[in-house]
């Protein structure tokens, strides 16, 4: 399977070069989706009266965006499944544990404008050292001995220095050196990239995406904390593939606290570094001379590195995931702690200015951005344990799991106007867990995210999929028992991951479809009488052209004005196809 999947992924990278124009083509000669499983939404079953969602319903300007990745910086929302720590083969090529969906979008999704970079976060434990490694084209290596331990994301109280609540926005190390540490060459953190032609044993762990970053302009940002008040340690030595080390100074505390960025290229002029035979490495250590003050505690606080393509305009996409997370953990802070309706002993949660900084620090929020958030919560159950509504009755989700996604939105668009950002949203249900069709539950999380689109003051800002849908139903309904990790673990495999990826990808293609006017996926006469009637109607939508000359200045380039060269420019494309 895995060298099946690494041939996919070669074709994949020499497409990802033709740019748009080869893009649109793709997108024409392709089905949308041949999907027998959206008949089967139609139907309704006992006890539930609305009505059926599409298969999905993503606005034509989020589609483009994302095909060409212009800056896209995706936030995926989400539990187990999504967690970006899985994804790692057997010598023998096959899975070792369960894959979630970012490995697939490393290795199907070739935006135009390519990927501009991949998070590497820590290893959480309680002491010793840890490692994962996946086919996202990265892997971390964490060593806790001595003064080291991970800290989670918590509302109940603190493991900052500081007593800062609330940000740790997702899994942390934190290192406590009182006095001189007593290995000061002893390695941190290492992080590492992998290309397609670099090996580790006998495995192939790179990725289209770390393949194209790893040939950029690589830079690294080791992320780390920092607070007013902190003591931390002077500086930080890290060790590069083929070069020189470098050694930066902490990043200084400020008015307040802060998730900041130690930036340093990859290579120098003297590198032999070589991406197509060997892994970037970087690692950090305490190896330098420092005049230590005995007794002084000092900190170093880091939640990860991230390798990026300074030269890069592309997308890159980063996870808030933990195992058994629900919506409820998507939006606990301090203040609904144990409060009535938000369980008594659940601390997962986070401060609002604390996960706008994470942001930041993650070249999220930046100039020109294009920010959007892949919500996907919902595979747990939010049924409190101390009073409050339900997301689940009787097998079914009620309005409380509908009004959770939607304060989730509230959430993430309250954050993302502190840097004055308008964020797209993503609501993906998620695909069926071994229960084939009908499968109740499954559908009506499928129904209440649709509910939450439609319903929304800003509908033309989120977009909506539904994997039951696109990869169908267990036991003989179109989903491959492949698909899951195993029988009984209905977490993806490695195949399950590309195929999420896929459908989501084919989803983007066919909204992004100009003669697919309706968007339902389909284009036929429909689409055609929907286009005269908004045309007849003066529908801003049908502006589509400057010109209907193809292959002149102002094709396919909207204009502000309605006239009769967007009548034939859409009759171009609707005889052109999808």
């Amino acid at each position: 399977m895995h060298g099946m999947n690494q041939a996919g992924i070669s074709a994949r990278a020499s497409r990802a070069s033709d740019g748009r124009q080869r893009r649109r083509a793709e997108g024409k000669r392709s089905s949308p989706f041949a999907l027998g499983r959206v008949a089967w939404l139609v139907m309704c079953w006992a006890g539930l009266a609305h009505a059926a969602p599409p298969a999905f319903d993503i606005p034509r300007p989020l589609a483009e965006r994302l095909l060409s990745g212009h800056k896209v910086r995706m936030l995926l929302l989400g539990d187990s499944i999504t967690n970006p720590i899985f994804g790692t083969f057997y010598s023998n090529g096959t899975d070792r544990n369960h894959f979630p969906p970012p490995n697939g979008f490393h290795n199907v999704w070739t935006p135009d404008e390519g990927w501009y970079a991949i998070n590497v976060p820590v290893v959480g434990l309680s002491g010793g050292s840890g490692a994962y490694m996946n086919w996202r084209g990265i892997s971390a290596f964490c060593r806790y001995f001595e003064e080291g331990r991970s800290i989670g994301p918590r509302v109940n109280g603190s493991d900052l220095p500081d007593g800062r609540v609330g940000w740790v926005i997702e899994t942390a190390a934190r290192w406590t050196f009182v006095g001189e540490p007593l290995f000061r060459t002893q390695l941190r953190m290492t992080s590492t990239l992998f290309t397609p032609e670099s090996t580790v044993g006998d495995l192939k762990h790179g990725s289209l995406a770390s393949e194209m970053i790893g040939r950029g302009d690589l830079r690294v940002r080791h992320i780390v904390y920092t607070a007013p008040g902190m003591a931390s340690v002077p500086q930080i030595r890290f060790s590069r593939s083929g070069d020189s080390p470098v050694t930066m100074a902490y990043p200084a505390a400020g008015a307040t606290p802060r998730w900041a960025g130690m930036d340093f290229p990859a290579r120098s002029a003297q590198s032999t570094w070589n991406p197509d035979a060997e892994v970037f490495e970087s690692a950090s250590s305490m190896d330098y001379a420092f005049a230590w003050t005995p007794g002084q505690a000092r900190e170093y606080i880091t939640t990860g590195t991230m390798f990026y393509d300074a030269a890069s305009t592309g997308m890159s996409v980063i996870c808030l995931a933990n195992g058994g997370d629900n919506s409820l953990d998507h939006l606990r802070t301090q203040a609904t702690f144990a409060q009535p309706g938000w369980y008594w002993n659940r601390n997962r949660g986070f401060h609002d200015d604390g996960l706008v900084s994470w942001l930041d620090a993650h070249d999220m929020t930046g100039p020109g951005v294009c920010p959007v958030v892949m919500v996907t919560v919902g595979t747990n159950i939010a049924n409190p344990d101390n009073g409050g509504n339900w997301e689940t009755v009787a097998g079914l989700s009620t309005e409380v799991y509908a009004n959770n996604v939607r304060a989730i939105i509230a959430r993430y668009r309250a954050a993302y106007a502190q840097r004055g950002l308008d964020p797209y949203f993503l609501l993906v249900s998620m695909y069926d867990f071994g229960e084939g069709f009908p499968n109740p539950f499954i559908d009506s999380r499928a129904e209440r995210m649709y509910e939450v689109k439609v319903t929304d003051a800003k509908p033309e800002r989120i977009g909506f999929v539904s994997m039951p849908a696109l990869m169908g139903y267990a036991n003989g309904g179109g989903f491959l028992e492949s698909w899951y990790h195993t029988p009984t673990d209905f977490h993806l495999s490695s195949a399950g991951s590309i195929r999420f990826a896929q459908v989501l990808w084919e989803s983007f293609q066919a909204s992004a479809c100009e003669a697919d006017f309706n968007g339902n996926g389909v284009l036929n006469n429909d689409d055609f009488f929907a286009y005269i009637s908004a045309y007849a109607l003066g529908d801003p939508r049908c502006d589509m052209t400057t010109t209907a000359i193809p292959a002149q200045p102002g094709w396919g380039v909207p204009n502000g004005v309605l006239s009769s060269d967007d009548f034939f420019y859409y009759l171009i494309r609707f005889a052109e196809g999808c």
